[in-house]
């Protein structure tokens, strides 16, 4: 990529720069804040769905303040809507919503999300219906497993069946796991709707 300019810099508090390789290479950027560069890249393995997700948004969601080329752009923009092009390039069903609905679909998909990480074990049709993110179904997998079928009643039920089940320690795991997604999808609903109120960061 070219060299940032001083003036850009000097005239807005954050800035993306964006460079697409074409078909089955990466997407690449540089988010500049506070004298900081942040460097990602979307693998091509991404390109059919992610990619073109987070391109859309990035396009739909920012304003160019410097067009290089066809290839390679300068975006306006604020650090939550970076996050939310983050968590767009995890969860494909996030992708899936946004494209179908814009941020207000969006954020229905986050707060469903949220309800399922609040749940103690939660059934397994609701983490098929909501949860896309194999960092958490593995451990679910491997919870749901220790103690075969998972009670519907209140909280208290479905710990005395992992104590029963010994699966104390798939237990932990499992909410480990969960709780630090449900502060990431907390971070990204707060930034959606910062959005959606068109609050001004800069």
């Amino acid at each position: 990529m070219k060299p940032m300019k001083g003036k850009l810099k000097d005239k807005h508090s954050m800035l993306l720069e964006i460079k697409d390789l074409g078909k089955g290479r990466n997407l690449i950027g540089n988010l500049h804040y506070g004298g900081k560069r942040e460097t990602f890249s979307i693998p091509p393995s991404t390109v059919g769905g992610e990619k073109s997700a987070v391109q859309k948004f990035i396009h739909k969601e920012m304003r160019i303040v410097e067009n290089r080329s066809e290839e390679e752009k300068v975006f306006k923009t604020s650090f939550d809507l970076i996050n939310v092009v983050s968590w767009l390039k995890r969860d494909s069903k996030a992708i899936t919503a946004y494209e179908d609905g814009g941020r207000k679909k969006l954020l229905e998909h986050l707060k469903s999300l949220r309800k399922v990480l609040k749940d103690s074990i939660p059934a397994p049709e609701r983490m098929e219906r909501h949860v896309d993110l194999s960092e958490i179904r593995e451990s679910y997998e491997n919870l749901r497993n220790s103690i075969g079928t998972i009670p519907k009643g209140p909280e208290t039920s479905k710990e005395v069946c992992v104590r029963m089940s010994g699966a104390e320690s798939e237990y932990r795991n499992y909410r480990k796991k969960s709780e630090k997604i449900l502060r990431e999808v907390n971070d990204t609903i707060r930034s959606v709707e910062n959005s959606i109120d068109e609050v001004e960061y800069f």
